[in-house]
């Protein structure tokens, strides 16, 4: 009893929430504006492409889908979140559609399932695929969910619909490309292929090396060596800029 209660009031804790310093800081009222015009221009040029090209030659296409509205957000205001860059953009799109899409074939034509168990089928197995494929893009969930419930329209476009929904991923990025860098104050992507990344490089932090009596010896990996009874405050970057404090005993 005494473990489950032990449980329970850490549960209640997490339920509580209460870690203030978590909490990002507000956006500054510029910063917000560059969010606004930037997801105005980027959603313009989806809904463009669908109204005057798609729609008159290819029947039955649209790369503009809800999900590009979270895209939006991610890709104009959050854009320094490993979850906006380039390959999860465009892999996250991409595979999230075709798991969507075979889950309603699959679950149609072989299992029987229906339409609830497709529902919950094509998000939970997207957040997976895209886990696997380390290109984790919430808005991403939205779309293989769109995949099943669609209605005719996106059933009609088959697995076309993956194609068409990472062209809509590539034409927000161009703009989110283009707009974001124009700014002093921001810079995107922070990198483009996560997949790529150089393993997990450690520097020590040199100014803090003299507080310890003992001599150290500097390293590129993730231990360092260090006398008995010192810690050093390090630096992890995952070779894309992205830092975080570490701290080696």
């Amino acid at each position: 009893m005494d473990y489950v209660s032990e449980r329970l009031v850490a549960y209640g804790n997490k339920l509580r929430g209460g870690d203030v310093s978590a909490k990002p800081p507000r956006a500054e009222g510029h910063e917000t504006m560059k969010s606004v015009i930037g997801s105005f221009l980027g959603i313009l040029a989806m809904a463009l492409i669908d109204e005057y090209w798609l729609t008159a030659n290819y029947e039955h296409s649209f790369i503009l889908i809800g999900s590009f509205g979270a895209a939006a957000v991610l890709m104009f205001d959050a854009h320094q979140s490993p979850l906006a860059q380039p390959w999860n953009v465009v892999g996250g799109q991409v595979v999230s559609a075709l798991v969507g899409v075979l889950v309603r074939l699959v679950c149609t034509e072989v299992f029987q399932f229906g339409p609830v168990v497709q529902k919950a089928l094509a998000v939970s197995l997207a957040i997976g695929t895209m886990d696997i494929f380390d290109c984790l893009h919430p808005p991403g969930g939205a779309t293989s969910l769109i995949a099943v419930i669609g209605g005719s329209a996106v059933e009609r476009m088959g697995f076309t619909y993956a194609l068409f929904a990472g062209g809509g991923a590539a034409v927000m990025l161009t703009v989110a490309l283009l707009f974001n860098n124009v700014w002093e104050s921001r810079s995107y992507p922070k990198y483009y292929w996560s997949i790529l990344q150089e393993p997990l490089l450690v520097e020590a932090a040199r100014p803090l090396w003299g507080m310890c009596a003992a001599s150290q010896e500097e390293s590129t990996s993730a231990s360092a060596s260090v006398a008995d009874g010192c810690t050093i405050p390090v630096v992890a970057s995952d070779g894309a800029g992205v830092g975080r404090a570490v701290e080696l005993v």
